[in-house]
């Protein structure tokens, strides 16, 4: 770090906080403490109608939106998310509300988003070492880093870096429709 001829460490360091003091007071009062500003407003729950997800394997997306805290304080994050119909011989169906499966399209590894393919459908970033191209359901990969998970069996991890299986929404079925409700704990973070 270059100093200013005469001008010691504690002396910068003070004049840089009476700088950052007479900029708040110069811009117009703009900083404030975090307890005078008001919470962010978060969008409602998405409603889902169940008929859009009616036969097996067809998948509805959503986004969830969610109060987090960062280093500036409360704000709306959000989080996009899958509601898919299982068929009800999938194995991982106990693990399910109704036959549905609500997962987020947030990687557990780094935080990128994924994709449902379907069974044929050409995957333009290939899928991880290991993986079967033959598998008869839908696969949710993630084009960051290649990790596959399986659906039918509760987003277990195929191959690729991600630690653990997608994490799941919380929702409850009314009048034929789905409310998301909540994210996994911890599905907020990543890696």
């Amino acid at each position: 770090m270059r100093t200013v001829p005469g001008l010691r460490r504690r002396g910068f360091l003070a004049l840089m906080a009476r700088a950052a003091g007479a900029f708040g007071l110069a811009a117009g009062g703009i900083v404030r403490s975090r307890s005078a500003a008001a919470a962010p407003e978060v969008p409602p729950n998405p409603r889902i109608p169940l008929d859009r997800v009616r036969e097996p394997w067809s998948a509805a997306e959503f986004t969830f939106y969610k109060l987090v805290e960062d280093r500036r304080g409360p704000v709306v994050s959000d989080f996009p998310g899958y509601l898919i119909r299982l068929p009800k011989e999938t194995p991982g169906h106990a693990e399910t509300r109704d036959g549905l499966y609500a997962v987020s399209r947030v990687c557990p590894h780094e935080g990128c988003r994924f994709h449902l393919f379907r069974p044929g459908e050409e995957i333009p970033f290939g899928l991880p070492d290991g993986v079967p191209r033959s598998i008869p359901n839908p696969l949710l990969v993630c084009p960051c880093h290649r990790s596959a998970f399986d659906p039918a069996h509760a987003g277990r991890v195929m191959g690729g870096p991600a630690p653990r299986p997608p994490y799941r929404f919380e929702f409850r079925i009314e009048d034929g429709v789905a409310v998301i409700l909540a994210l996994e704990r911890g599905g907020d973070r990543f890696g």
